[in-house]
């Protein structure tokens, strides 16, 4: 059926005679043959609908070839489509490949019998180079260059210098694609030696010098050396100052200039060069025709918004730029391949429009430019650009807005985007770094911390694959801060934090006063700090918080600096707190303080605009910053404009918005603070909603949360109080309202210690909440709900270890549901142990890169736990890790009392459980300021024996103290009476900070009898840090035959290791025997201990203890090759663990900051898996110590019932009664069961 038509199209061609003047292939007839032939052609086959006839697209593509030649000497208005038509028929049939099109086209050139075959071969790769620029084909950019490569080296032609010229243009423009950065290193070689021939033409030089002024500025782009950039603009002046009065595209260098300047002015901040680049831009359009100008007012509208940016007021260029971009728009052809990068240039002129001014329809218009220019793009390069500024537009719209399919969409753009750049290059950096900016945008909105990861992730690989000495590093840097910074304050990841502030002080080390960007990374290492005293309280990092945000603002103002005014003022603010909550006297310094931030604050606001995304929170920071003004000056009317400013910042924020709880916190303490003043119950009221509704936000940080439910129970208790001192009845009930508060705040306690965090971020982030459990317990009390005072209580304290146990639980219950999901479950429990650094080679720090990889996989295995044990509740009915209710724990009364003892400001009691009852003993004599005084007695007399001074006038003091107003009301309550044998057993589980306290040693000199008597008298005393551990340790059955592992370290210790020796051989003789295992001296070190606990019962460490200096904060067993911290022996699960004895300084010290965790070395034990532990509160005394130890052994192997309570108890009392120091006795304590 084809035969025909190609028999015709091959007569047809052969009948022409000249085909540079016959005008035979353009009849009405020649126009229909060739149309059937390209239909034919590109008809698929039908045996393969992908195949197409490569004979006949051959032969069409020279017809349209022969076309084209015919076409420019007799029909020039033709010759372009003729020629674009061949290249498309040539690309179908080669597939794409431009160095194969090239070919055809170089076979086409050399079979035209013409008299200048290269000035014709040139002609047509001009026109190739115009269908490149100005229609939809960027590949023949390609095809151009592979047919010129040899033209810059033609000589002896009469248009030698235009050839070569066009060549060097030509490799200048191919090297445009970054996947082949060798091409550009060329164009660069060859223009440098064409720019430098010394006779070439006038015009030709000035071209010349244009091209290599632009391939120097975009190799600069891609990561070269800031010299390359000040030579392009030498040159591009150069080039400038050489353009003829007849050259026929005078605007080209003026162009180029423009570019490299603005380049310049980016890299600088050279207010100069962005007015030179702006004069040269508008110089370019005024000297362009309508062919090249419409390119030219895009590139205009691109130099007049970067000047707009250092303006303090960029409306008229912004409005100059959109203006640039219209004109561009209103003369481009609809299918000009100009016409994608105009409308993508639209959309980033009125996204910053939109930021400056906030008025919605701009960010709408600037949306669907962004569209427009995405769709019409096709393979035009710069289309990942295109898209990253349409994704940037989708952002700013769901920060206003808050509308989640803008955040989704603006991740999908990139997401293609990413994924269509080159990796390792600029562009996949800048898109990586814009992804990861979007990411954390919509957590912020959202909460999910899914996002903050990915966030992470996406800024750490764009500053990777960044140049160190590149602008954009800087700002990816400070980009990677922010989303660290980010999951540092959400999660309260001290380690996100460190990694932060590491990498913007590397950064600014290495930047001039001079950087343009450096105010940028002084602001983020400023907010890093700040962020450092709100997790850690260090009040260094708040001086330096407010040293960096002082120097960010050292500048010209800007639209900008809105928000580092506004973390200026958080930063003053809470200095000045921190000094007036350090005693320091109100004065002119510290007022000034205040008033500096209020300044700030107002600033902050009057910078940004009505609608501005962060406006709420400079409004939430100033109006704190008010309300402390009035905390000090007592002024009523900065307080009114504290609550008017709160109410401000909460109407600005969208309902779900994160930032709407911290804003509902605090109007609530605004308005808190005038209830107190004015005893306005409105007030009241309203702040106990605000907190209310802040606590049940979900998508805000934890923290924030808790802290909100916190203070509405709180208020709650304030208004009751205050009702009860006006001699008003309130009903039990209205206790409850007050509980709820606390019940949510505890609600919320293992979000905000997430298992995912390190175990120290946990404990520091515990100790921010300290004494929930006590409040909320007294208000249970309050309420007349003395079961739920129990449970809520245990809610309250061993968060840590209730988190251990979860993952330690039993799965047999989901294992009967659903075997796989089970596995599933074991298979992240297994894992999880390979993320606690519990390694001997992976105790080295928290700074290894080895850390920060295991932080990372234990986010990964805590969320997946968290899906699964979704899964399990909702699907299966099954609950892992719940609370426990007073039916389950009142079972840890079957082996004796156990006493609940609680402080707080409301009331203080003791619950005691029993095995039939749960007893309530109203303590009227203790108090929370009694308690105060108590732990200082406390601390001064720990502090003396640490000095190896006296304490006995303290302790003895002491020790009345806790007789007097806990212990002996208690047990008089219980009528357990002094006896001289079979002493009953007594748990004491003391909340909050009590527990410093060495309850069991309580006593009190009897003048009767002319001696100390007291609760070695009446009780065999045991602690337990949490009803479940107690619990739990009962289910553990004992091993009948433990083996000892007995550990002797410490070079200033004398009689350490003369103490474990003889207790293993102690051991050796008895039950304890058999497998005994000694480490002494060097073999004492942490990889042979830990292993050494995984295959003992029993544990006799002998040697130093206390607080860590390799784990600051966490009390350490020291080895003899560095610290064994308490956390990473908690996170041991030791199946075989029965029984350990500390002799050793501070075994049982527990951390005043966090009491209700038991994060002391015995509370470790403990979680561990010793059912039983004895340790000291301080330090005994290296003689002391081993004969207390040997008497322990003694008693013990003479027990019966083998009980370590019953033997230290004979062995303490003995102590006493013999008339030793209370030093040397009372602070033995045991703990389990």
């Amino acid at each position: 059926m084809t035969d025909p038509l190609v028999d015709a199209v091959v007569a047809l061609l052969g009948a022409i005679t000249d085909i540079t003047r016959d005008r035979t292939l353009f009849t009405p007839e020649a126009d229909d043959l060739v149309a059937r032939l390209e239909a034919a052609a590109l008809r698929p086959r039908d045996d393969d609908e992908a195949v197409i006839d490569a004979r006949l697209v051959q032969l069409a593509a020279g017809v349209r070839w022969a076309r084209y030649v015919s076409a420019t000497a007799t029909d020039p208005g033709n010759t372009l489509a003729e020629l674009a038509r061949a290249a498309d028929l040539l690309r179908v049939l080669y597939g794409g490949v431009a160095e194969l099109v090239a070919a055809e086209f170089t076979g086409y050139c050399e079979r035209i019998p013409v008299s200048d075959p290269i000035g014709f071969r040139h002609d047509t790769i001009v026109d190739l180079f115009h269908l490149a620029r100005n229609t939809p084909r960027p590949w023949l950019i390609r095809v151009a260059a592979v047919l010129g490569l040899d033209l810059p080296t033609i000589s002896s032609h009469p248009e030698e210098a235009t050839i070569r010229t066009t060549g060097a243009g030509l490799l200048f423009y191919d090297a445009q694609d970054a996947r082949y950065p060798a091409r550009l290193d060329r164009a660069i070689r060859v223009l440098r030696g064409l720019a430098d021939e010394p006779d070439a033409p006038v015009g030709a030089r000035s071209l010349r010098l244009a091209y290599l002024a632009d391939a120097l500025r975009e190799h600069h782009e891609r990561g070269g050396p800031p010299a390359e950039l000040d030579e392009a603009v030498a040159r591009a002046v150069d080039a400038v100052e050489l353009v003829p009065p007849d050259d026929p595209d005078p605007g080209l260098t003026a162009n180029t200039l423009a570019l490299c300047l603005h380049a310049r002015a980016e890299r600088d901040g050279s207010p100069e060069d962005h007015d030179r680049a702006v004069a040269a831009a508008n110089t370019a359009c005024a000297a362009s025709d309508r062919l090249h100008r419409p390119a030219r007012l895009v590139n205009l509208a691109v130099v007049v918004l970067a000047r707009s940016r250092i303006r303090l007021d960029p409306l008229p260029d912004l409005h100059a730029a959109l203006d640039a971009t219209d004109r561009a728009l209103r003369e481009l052809p609809a299918d000009h391949a100009d016409r994608p990068p105009a409308l993508a240039q639209r959309c980033v002129v009125l996204h910053r429009l939109f930021e400056v001014t906030a008025d919605p329809l701009r960010i709408e218009d600037a949306i669907e430019a962004g569209w427009s220019a995405v769709e019409s793009w096709d393979e035009l390069p710069g289309r990942a650009l295109a898209l990253a500024q349409l994704a940037l537009a989708h952002e700013a719209r769901f920060a206003a807005t808050g509308e989640l399919v803008d955040a989704t969409a603006a991740i999908d753009l990139l997401t293609v985007a990413r994924d269509d750049t080159t990796p390792d290059t600029e562009e996949h950096a800048r898109t990586l770094a814009n992804l990861g900016g979007v990411y954390r945008v919509r957590f912020e909105r959202t909460g999910d911390t899914t996002d903050l990861d990915q966030a992470v992730d996406s800024c750490l690989t764009a500053v990777r694959i960044t140049p160190p000495e590149r602008r954009t590093y800087r700002l990816r840097v400070a980009q990677l801060a922010s989303a660290l910074q980010s999951r540092a304050v959400h999660t309260g990841s001290a380690g996100d934090l460190r990694e932060a502030e590491r990498r913007l002080d590397e950064v600014l080390s290495r930047s001039p006063s001079s950087d343009p960007d450096r105010w940028t990374v002084v602001s983020n290492r400023g907010l890093a700090a700040l962020y450092r005293w709100q997790i850690e309280r260090d009040p260094v990092a708040l001086d330096l918080a407010v040293e960096h945000l002082r120097s960010a603002v050292d500048r010209p103002p800007t639209a900008e600096h809105a928000a580092v005014y506004s973390n200026l003022c958080a930063a003053l603010r809470l200095r000045f707190e921190h000094r007036s909550d350090a005693g320091a006297a109100p004065s002119s310094g510290p007022l000034a303080l205040i008033d500096d931030a209020v300044a700030a604050g107002w600033r902050a606001v009057r910078l940004s605009l009505p609608g501005h995304p962060g406006r709420a929170g400079y409004l939430n920071n100033l109006g704190a910053a008010l309300h402390a003004r009035f905390d000090t000056t007592g002024h009523r009317r900065s307080l009114d404009q504290a609550i008017r400013i709160g109410r401000r910042a909460v109407r600005s924020l969208p309902a779900g918005h994160p930032d709407l709880a911290t804003a509902l916190a605090g109007l609530g303490n605004a308005l808190r603070a005038r209830f107190e003043l004015t005893g306005a119950v409105r007030d009241a009221a309203t702040a106990v909603n605000a907190y209310r509704r802040a606590a049940r936000l979900p998508t805000a940080p934890p923290l924030v949360r808790l802290r909100a439910a916190r203070s509405w129970g709180a208020l709650q208790v304030l208004r009751l109080r205050g009702l009860e001192s006006a001699g008003r009845n309130v009903p039990a009930r209205r206790w409850d309202r007050a509980l709820a508060g606390f019940e949510a705040a505890l609600d919320l306690l293992p979000a905000v210690a997430w298992h995912g965090l390190r175990w120290t971020d946990r404990r520091h982030l515990l100790a921010l909440v300290a004494g929930l459990g006590s409040a909320a317990g007294a208000v249970a009390l309050q309420a007349g709900r003395p079961e739920r005072a129990v449970e809520v209580l245990e809610a309250g304290r061993g968060v840590l270890h209730g988190q251990i146990l979860e993952l330690r639980g039993d799965l047999a219950p989901v294992r009967a549901l659903d075997a796989a999901l089970a596995d599933r479950l074991e298979a992240v429990r297994e894992a999880w142990n390979d993320t606690e650094g519990l390694a001997p080679g992976s105790l080295a720090g928290p700074a290894s890169t080895a850390a920060i990889a295991r932080a990372e996989r234990r986010r990964e295995l805590a969320r997946t736990w968290d899906e699964l044990r979704a899964e399990v509740r909702t699907r299966l009915g099954v609950e892992l890790g719940r609370s426990r209710r007073y039916a389950e724990l009142r079972a840890v009364a079957e082996g004796g009392p156990v006493v609940l003892v609680n402080v707080s400001t409301i009331r203080c009691d003791a619950l005691v459980l029993t095995e039939d009852s749960l007893v309530l003993c109203p303590l009227g004599q203790l108090t929370a300021d009694a308690l105060a005084r108590a732990l200082r007695v406390y601390f001064r007399a720990t502090a003396r024996i640490r000095r190896g001074e006296t304490a006995e006038d303290e302790l003895r003091t002491l020790l009345a103290w806790s007789w007097r107003t806990v212990v002996g009301p208690i047990l008089d309550r219980l009528a357990l009476l002094p006896r001289s044998d079979d002493w009953p057993r007594l748990w004491w589980c003391p909340a909050s900070v009590l527990a410093l306290l060495p309850l069991h040693a309580a006593q009190y000199y009897d003048a009767a009898t002319l001696a100390d008597t007291g609760a070695l008298d009446r009780v065999v005393s045991s602690y337990t840090p949490t009803l479940a551990a107690l619990l739990e340790a009962r289910d553990r059955p004992a091993d009948p035959r433990p083996t000892l592992l007995a550990v002797g370290c410490g070079a200033d210790l004398a009689r350490a290791e003369e103490e474990a020796r003889s207790v293993y051989d102690v051991a050796r003789r008895t039950s304890a025997g058999g497998d005994a295992e000694l480490l002494l001296s060097s073999d004492a070190n942490r990889a042979a201990v830990l292993a050494g606990l995984t295959r003992h019962g029993w544990l006799h460490f002998a040697g130093h203890s206390g607080p860590g200096t390799e784990h600051p904060g966490d009390a350490s067993l020291r080895l003899d090759d560095g610290e064994l911290p308490a956390s990473a022996i908690a996170q041991l699960a030791l199946a075989r663990a029965e029984f350990a004895y500390l002799s050793s300084c501070d075994g049982a010290a527990i951390d005043p900051d966090v009491p209700d965790e038991a994060l002391d070395l015995s509370g470790a034990l403990v979680i561990a898996g010793y059912r039983q532990v004895v340790a000291a509160d301080w330090s005994i005394g290296d003689e002391a110590a081993p004969e207390l130890a040997s008497s322990f052994y003694a008693a013990l192997d003479g027990d019966p019932s083998r009980s370590a309570a019953h033997a230290l108890h004979r062995v303490v009392r003995a102590e006493r009664n013999s008339a030793v120091p209370l030093t040397r006795w009372a602070a033995y304590r045991h703990t389990g069961v």
